[in-house]
């Protein structure tokens, strides 16, 4: 609350009524409050918060005994209406009782003569509080003002501001209008004006409509009031009669308390009585096994007699509780009367059952031996073991339950060592054994007809020692009666198993084996005769040991059997029927026919015996088989030796498998057999082309033919097949070299001296063209080579690069008329011939076009020395041959002249040209290289390309983990003493 001093005004701001401002009101807030700093800043400040709460404020309209100072909220005016209403507001000075006079009155009066209530002082009226000219001349006392108003400008003088109307009680009002005039000029002092409205006559219905409506509204009040006084005096009425019913239930719950305590008294007294019958009848003699089953039923009889009274007794006082609302505290005894009334059913049952198990055992010990089912009885005996067990927990601690737990178990224990006695297995010597060992004589059952279980429960088979007995000898019978019958499924299943037989080759002797499913059965059945000689049943081990020593025999024969028949088929051949080895290799020859006779004989003789284990068995017969497979290995050694020597002088026969070598050298005489294995040798060669010779005379190969695409080049001069095969294979491989370096000489000559290139490479009739396509290809990298560097010479000579430019035109046109050449009538081996032509002209284009851009034109720039440059030179040991050397880099090769074949080549890539450098850069340091990346990106075939490209053999090994050290050893020797390549693929 904000209280100035020596003022007649006071605002008061609460935060605790429903009344609200406007928010756009807070503008006119300041204006209307004493003159502060302090003030107006609060007013800012809270101009957008919500919005202020008014309780009791008269906004400098309170009431006072005189004029109240006059006032101007709209002096800091925002809107036009403000400003007019700021100008009627607007004082001339002010004294305490003289009448107020506005400071532009007469401009108003103006207005208002002539425009009358068109007049912009009449229209004006502010939103926020409904403020109109003459609201505020009553406000600052204006009464001339005023009349003008009401006379000129034809305003009503009830008329309200309806924006501050609704912030003032209607009790607070002079009339039923709210805020008008009358009210605020009452609330200001202005006397003058408030009696000049009060003669008006409109203002006098006014006031008497409000006062009519004033004593309306007070009847009212007085009306609620005597509801409210009458609704008091029912709820004291009420209330007295709540406290006397609440009384009376106090002293019924009283009485009803103290029966509630008397009754208990008399509970606990029966509780201890209960008590005291419980442990009498626990004392009872019923829950001891020595009590016998018809006592134990008749003192269970008794007691539950008993009991029948105590039940009828508890009911009566269950019938006193209910009323007292005591259940609860018999509760107590109701259990342990419940409890004890099961007890007696469940001792009821145990003895009713231990009555049936009696019944049971008697009538089982008289049942004959001859008639017993072991497996019945031992089903009933385990059905009496379940019901007992089935018995309530609460009596399974009861001397009477272990009892006949006891006696049910011990028969159920006995039921099936009885089942074993009854088997058939059982001998005479195990009953003999039992009797033995539980000191007693009996008849057997089978000479003993009146024979009953009695006799055998009479063993006392419920003692751990005899039950232990009984099943040791038991198991006994039934595991020797088992090796019986296998010993005698032994003997029927190996004398109807024969041997079977293959014929090798022409002849008489058989190669003999067993079927396989004699095998498995020969497996399992050692198996099983393992197991009976380590059995520690010995009865049967005599003869178990002597199956077992002729099956492991007959095992070891077969084995042994197979071996030395393998390796005589893969030897016979070569010691018997090849002239060649018996030249080489007289003495093991010798020796091996011996062998052979020895082998052969062998065979016959267990074929006529046909009986695999009859055969098998022969006195000495495995000493003598695994002699002559020892005598063989000792033949096998020589002959790899032999084959080691062979290859050591051909180097190549190292590529060659094991076989196909055998093949060779024992068909060594033959050399038209020895031709299906030529491809093995020259690896592009699929056959020599071989004359018949005359009668008495070794044959001469006069050309071969190529195994890639389709070629035949002549031997220059034919090749004589004589002498050994080693020998005459090596004549044929340097044929073929000496042959391709002399067609190296003339293609290389007879390019310089034809004009048109086509010419060149087509020259000859078809199907047999003068150049072997690898040699055309030579010859013509050669000649690109020597064109480029002469070009280069050229340039260094003045400087000019034109003949560069020159030369890659004739490189293209060159090109072009190959191109040509293949849209012409062409067969497969000359279409082939231009294709790989076209191949390397494109590459030798690439990199002419290459060296112009980059202007490498020097012969010693990388670029060109990084490139693969076949050079010619004439043969300086050997006339009218011609060599070749590979340049790359710093690297230089001879030509080999493997032949390639007529095959595609691959297109030369600068990834390949790369791969070049390397791999020559490897191999110029006597290192190797391995090439490395994903799958199907070329590895292999850039390497194999390489090697074409020298014309170096190149041989590619698959490797896996089925190569040893033997066989690496073997492929290092052939690479080292052919001085070919090896491509190791997925090496790693």
């Amino acid at each position: 609350i904000y209280n100035r001093r020596k003022a007649r005004h006071t605002l008061r701001l609460c935060y605790l009524t429903q009344t609200h401002f406007l928010p756009h009101f807070n503008p006119l807030l300041p204006p209307l409050l004493p003159n502060t700093p302090q003030l107006r800043k609060m007013a800012d400040d809270n101009a957008d918060a919500e919005p202020v709460v008014l309780k009791k404020a008269d906004l400098g309209t309170r009431s006072h005994r005189c004029n109240a100072r006059p006032i101007n909220p709209f002096e800091a005016a925002e809107t036009p209406n403000q400003e007019i209403l700021a100008e009627v507001f607007e004082s001339s000075g002010w004294k305490r009782d003289a009448s107020h006079k506005c400071a532009n009155q007469d401009k108003i009066m103006a207005s208002l003569t002539e425009l009358g209530p068109e007049s912009p002082y009449v229209t004006a009226c502010d939103e926020a509080t409904g403020i109109t000219g003459i609201h505020a001349a009553a406000v600052n006392g204006y009464t001339d003002l005023l009349k003008a108003f009401m006379e000129l400008g034809q305003v009503d003088p009830l008329v309200k501001c309806t924006g501050l109307s609704t912030k003032v009680s209607w009790v607070k009002r002079q009339c039923g209008a709210g805020v008008d005039c009358l009210w605020l000029a009452r609330r200001r002092g202005h006397k003058a004006i408030v009696d000049h409205l009060l003669a008006m006559p409109v203002v006098q219905v006014e006031i008497e409509r409000f006062e009519v409506a004033l004593v309306a509204k007070h009847a009212e009040l007085n009306a609620a009031e005597l509801q409210r006084q009458a609704e008091a005096e029912a709820a004291r009425l009420k209330a007295e009669e709540e406290e006397r019913q609440r009384q009376e239930e106090e002293r019924k719950r009283k009485e009803f308390e103290k029966a509630q305590r008397k009754f208990r008294d008399e509970i606990i007294k029966y509780d201890g009585k209960i008590r005291l019958y419980k442990k009498e009848v626990e004392k009872k003699d019923f829950i001891v096994h020595a009590t016998g089953v018809d006592a134990a039923l008749v003192l269970i009889e008794s007691c539950q007699k008993a009991h029948a009274t105590q039940v009828k007794e508890q009911k009566i006082y269950l019938n006193k509780a209910k009323p007292l609302e005591l259940e609860d505290a018999m509760k107590k005894s109701d259990d342990t009367l419940k409890g004890i009334g099961e007890t007696l059913e469940h001792f009821t049952l145990l003895w009713q059952l231990h009555k049936d198990v009696d019944a049971y055992i008697v009538q089982a010990a008289g049942t004959l031996w001859a008639e017993l089912k072991p497996e019945t009885m031992e089903e009933e005996a385990s059905a009496l073991v379940k019901k007992t067990k089935k018995l309530p927990k609460a009596i399974k601690e009861s001397d009477a339950y272990i009892g006949l737990d006891k006696i049910a178990k011990d028969f159920s224990k006995v039921c099936p060592l009885v089942s074993s006695l009854c088997t058939p297995s059982m001998r005479e010597r195990h009953w003999q054994e039992i009797m033995d060992g539980c000191g007693t004589k009996f008849i057997l059952p089978d000479k003993n007809p009146s024979m009953t279980l009695q006799t055998m429960l009479d063993l006392d088979l419920g003692s751990s020692k005899n039950s232990n007995l009984v099943e040791e000898v038991c198991d006994k019978a039934t595991k020797e009666a088992k090796q019986e019958v296998q010993l005698k499924t032994l003997n029927d299943t190996w004398t109807k198993v024969e041997l079977t037989s293959t014929m090798y080759g022409n002849t008489d002797v058989p190669l003999i084996k067993m079927k396989e499913d004699d095998f498995e059965v020969l497996e399992a059945d050692l198996l099983i005769l393992q197991g009976m000689v380590a059995s520690r049943y010995d009865f049967w081990k005599e003869q178990s040991s002597k199956w077992q020593k002729e099956l492991v025999t007959l095992s070891d024969v077969l084995q042994t059997l197979s071996e030395l028949q393998r390796m005589w088929s893969y030897l016979e051949p070569l010691f018997i029927q090849s002239d060649e080895v018996k030249k080489e290799l007289p003495e093991t020859a010798v020796k091996f026919a011996e062998v052979d006779k020895k082998v052969r004989s062998t065979l016959k003789q267990m074929w006529a015996d046909k009986n695999a284990q009859i055969a098998a068995n022969k006195e000495g017969l495995l000493k003598n088989l695994e002699s002559m497979l020892h005598e063989q290995e000792l033949c096998k050694k020589a002959l790899s030796d032999f084959i080691d020597g062979k290859r050591r002088l051909f180097p190549r026969f190292y590529f060659v498998s094991e076989a196909d070598l055998l093949d060779i050298l024992s068909n060594a005489s033959n050399p038209t057999i020895i031709m299906k294995h030529v491809d093995k040798i020259m690896l592009q060669t699929k056959t020599l082309s071989i004359d018949a010779p005359p009668a008495g005379t070794r044959p001469t190969a006069s050309s071969w033919i190529s195994g890639v695409g389709v070629e035949n080049v002549n031997f220059e001069p034919p090749i004589k097949l004589e002498g050994k095969v080693e020998n005459y294979l090596q004549l044929a491989l340097d044929g073929q070299k000496s042959s391709l370096a002399k067609c190296l000489a003339r293609s290389y000559k007879r390019y310089s001296a034809t004009t048109k290139r086509t010419e060149w490479l087509m020259s000859g009739e078809d199907g047999a063209r003068d150049d072997p396509v690898m040699i055309s290809l030579l010859a013509g990298t050669m000649y690109y080579v020597l064109e480029t560097e002469a070009a280069q010479k050229e340039i260094l000579a003045g400087g000019d690069p034109t003949p560069m430019e020159k030369h890659s035109e004739n490189v293209k046109n060159q090109l072009k008329d190959l191109i040509v050449v293949t849209s012409g009538k062409l067969n497969k081996s000359d279409r082939t011939r231009v294709m790989v032509m076209i191949t390397m002209d494109a590459h030798s284009r690439d990199i002419v076009e290459k060296l112009i851009f980059e202007k490498a034109l020097a012969n010693d720039d990388f670029q060109w020395q990084s490139q693969l440059k076949q050079r010619y030179e004439e043969d300086p040991i050997e006339n009218g041959k011609g060599r070749g050397n590979a340049f790359i880099l710093n690297a230089s090769f001879y030509y080999d002249f493997e032949y390639l074949g007529n095959g595609g080549r691959l297109v030369v890539t600068p990834l390949t040209d790369r791969i070049y450098v390397t791999a020559t850069q490897a191999l110029h340091l006597s290192m190797g290289c391995a090439p490395a990346g994903p799958a199907g990106t070329g590895k292999t075939e850039t390497t194999k390309d390489l090697a074409r490209a020298l014309a170096i053999p190149c041989y590619v090994f698959n490797c896996s983990d089925q190569m040893n050290f033997q066989s690496m050893a073997d492929i290092f020797r052939g690479l080292a003493q052919t001085g070919a390549w090896g491509c190791f693929d997925e090496f790693n």
